[in-house]
């Protein structure tokens, strides 16, 4: 009697991918008629072995895709029969016969038993592991932001304080310019007063002190111009540090907005109050360059 087999297959491929706990590897399905007495059939064998791979590999995702897909899709083959089509010289061929095909271990992929018996992660583990990754690295991302952030405000805050030693010095040498302008006031006075009654050597002796006075208040007066020219210089660079720093704020600022959807809603929102304070501490330096430019300008109206 002459059995009648039906065989199955795994979409339009020749084999039928196999996953196992370390990759994936073929086996040929045409193989069984082996079994059922077929020993003279020649399986379809091209490409068997570059379709095996191992989940280290790249693109190992879409190939698991692929194979998920052909499982969806297995459909029946043909029926055929399979009878005795082989010789008597070739059966007694076939029981004595040994099987030395032995696949001994290959060089080129040597695994230990840990690596070899390691389960694989699920494709849901692989992105969970990912997004992991991704969110340490916007957490270091946003730390050094934060740091960078806090080295700005005491940027800031430095700047403030030179700003404030600047007014001072501006202030102190405007003081001694309104002294200066005092004594030369009361000088007048005293030399009107006193103009009668004296020598001529008196005279001299007098107006030779006077002119050693006006020597050393025009020293004094020309080391206040010096000084002045040092603080505008200063307030120079102190608004080109200022529109330094605001650039920088909004460098940050467009950093945070990229990273607003990776963080959770009170981080953001911290940051955002630290980014205002800046902002505040901004405003008030402006305001106070602002009243320092006011005050060079008063002290060179009163020079004029």
């Amino acid at each position: 009697m002459v059995p009648d087999e039906i065989l199955y297959r795994c979409r339009d491929f020749d084999w039928v991918p196999l996953l196992g706990i370390w990759g994936a590897i073929r086996y040929t399905p045409l193989l069984v008629l082996r079994q059922y007495r077929s020993r003279q059939f020649i399986p379809v064998m091209h490409g068997l072995a570059q379709c095996e791979f191992s989940y280290m590999d790249d693109n190992y995702k879409r190939k698991i895709r692929e194979i998920s897909n052909a499982w969806k899709r297995v459909h029946r083959m043909k029926r055929f029969t399979v009878g005795a089509m082989t010789t008597p010289e070739y059966y007694g061929w076939w029981n004595k016969r040994v099987n030395d095909n032995i696949p001994g271990p290959r060089e080129d992929c040597v695994q230990s038993l840990e690596e070899h018996l390691q389960v694989a992660p699920s494709e849901l583990e692989i992105i969970k592991q990912d997004f992991e990754k991704r969110s340490s690295e916007w957490g270091k991302r946003i730390e050094q932001l934060e740091e960078e952030k806090m080295r700005l405000e005491l940027d800031v805050n430095i700047h403030k304080l030179e700003a404030e030693k600047r007014k001072k010095g501006k202030n102190k040498a405007e003081e001694d310019l309104d002294s200066l302008k005092m004594d030369d006031k009361k000088l007048r006075l005293s030399m009107r007063i006193a103009g009668l009654g004296k020598t001529s050597e008196q005279w001299q002796q007098e107006i030779k002190e006077e002119k050693t006075k006006a020597d050393q208040w025009e020293k004094k007066f020309q080391d206040a111009l010096v000084r002045k020219s040092a603080l505008e210089k200063n307030l120079s660079e102190c608004q080109n540090e200022e529109v330094r720093l605001k650039n920088r704020v909004v460098e940050l600022e467009k950093s945070l907005h990229l990273h607003r959807s990776r963080n959770s809603a009170i981080e953001l929102k911290a940051s955002l109050n630290k980014i205002e304070e800046l902002k505040g501490k901004i405003g008030d330096l402006e305001d106070a360059l602002h009243n320092s430019e006011l005050r060079m300008e008063l002290l060179e109206r009163r020079n004029e």
